[in-house]
């Protein structure tokens, strides 16, 4: 069962009880998804496969898909795409991309590319569901790298899949908001892992502004990506 979760505040319980430890097809998968197509462009499909086609070689749209944690023990980190640029790993090592097989049990697959079709993108984040006991709290965000200032021309929405059922979908389609960076919702761990999710979708102007509101406690400089 898909749940949409529409509203500031909604939440939703997912028992991840029964999912298979220690496996990437049996994680709880966060995936971003968007698209290139813009609403004024969908007058005319021939230019909207057109201009789309060369979007995807001039690359002048990048979301990207990243999580703040606290562990039980009080430790507290970030999994972003610029921070682990060229400093990442695999899923069975503990670099800044994360990690699937140790703490903190939360992987980022990669940046979007390699995970693109014609018109759409995405980015994906994993967590083993034998690491859950760990984790006190996730605060799952998307940020606008590069390109259009607006999240309603994106289209862009995250999906939350246990294994392969998706159990909830948010759509960041605020069309008020020119913030480029949105904190999509909060994750918490309940008592026989059950993962409770909540809708934030709050917007920002950056890292640090986001930060100034939830208090991750990171000190931000300017980053890139090569």
């Amino acid at each position: 069962m898909n749940m949409l979760i529409e509203r500031y505040g909604e939440e939703a319980s997912v028992d991840c009880s029964k999912t298979l430890p220690n496996s990437i097809s049996q994680g709880i998968t966060i995936e971003l998804r968007w698209n290139f197509i813009e609403m004024r462009e969908r007058r005319n499909l021939l230019r909207t496969v057109v201009d789309s086609v060369s979007r995807l070689f001039r690359r002048d749209i990048d979301l990207d898909l990243g999580v703040f944690y606290e562990l039980n023990d009080g430790t507290r980190g970030l999994i972003d795409p610029v921070q682990f640029n060229s400093r990442g790993g695999t899923q069975d090592q503990q670099t800044s991309q994360g990690s699937f097989k140790y703490s903190p049990y939360i992987w980022h697959m990669g940046d979007d590319l390699g995970h693109r079709d014609l018109l759409r993108f995405c980015e994906r984040i994993v967590i083993n569901p034998i690491g859950l006991h760990f984790i006190k709290r996730m605060q799952v965000y998307a940020f606008i790298w590069k390109g259009v200032p607006s999240w309603l021309t994106t289209e862009a929405k995250v999906e939350i899949k246990v294994g392969d059922t998706p159990v909830c979908l948010m759509k960041l389609d605020n069309k008020e908001c020119s913030g480029r960076f949105c904190v999509i919702s909060e994750m918490t761990v309940q008592p026989g892992n059950v993962l409770r999710i909540k809708k934030l979708s709050t917007f920002h102007r950056n890292h640090s502004a986001c930060d100034e509101i939830y208090g991750w406690g990171f000190h931000w400089t300017s980053g890139i990506k090569r």
